[in-house]
């Protein structure tokens, strides 16, 4: 999976503009959960605090160093969560459990734009969804994922693959 490191070079929207498009593009593609609510009767196994070194973690022993509110979580079929962060390096990373416990925390690449709620999970279809999250030129960009329990990545794009 090769994401994208250079994201264009397109003049930055007005704020406004960005929330618009935002909150847009979440109703359009069916938000499942991000920066912390979920639209499933379960409530995902951690939450984030802020840390005295000035960035958000999980607690329940997920970890991680992230923005704040810039994260969502999907429940997959089988009951276990998987979550999706913004990183201090403003890559996305990823983290999930299973029966074998918590995996290590897997990049996904890519560069964002860290605001609260830049990461979303759309298109969501029991195995297969796509990771939404605001690239550096403006844009959403997409990271698919396909198949079943194992699955894999179609790498990111600037629409979803599903």
């Amino acid at each position: 999976m090769t994401p994208p490191t250079t994201l264009g070079t397109r003049r930055r929207p007005r704020r406004a503009s960005l929330l618009a498009a935002l909150a847009a593009t979440t109703l359009a593609f069916g938000l499942i959960t991000a920066g912390g609510g979920t639209a499933s009767a379960a409530s995902p196994p951690a939450t984030q605090y802020l840390g005295n070194d000035g960035w958000c973690h999980f607690n329940n022993g997920w970890g991680g160093s992230f923005f704040c509110g810039a994260y969502a979580w999907y429940q997959m079929p089988n009951g276990y969560w998987e979550t999706f962060a913004d990183g201090t390096d403003t890559a996305v990373w990823t983290r999930w459990n299973s029966s074998n416990g918590l995996s290590p925390w897997v990049s996904l690449g890519g560069k964002t734009i860290p605001i609260a709620q830049s990461v979303n999970i759309v298109d969501a279809n029991g195995w297969e969804w796509a990771v939404q999250v605001l690239g550096t030129d403006d844009n959403w960009w997409y990271d698919t994922r396909l198949g079943g329990p194992a699955g894999s990545w179609t790498g990111w794009r600037n629409k979803p693959a599903v």
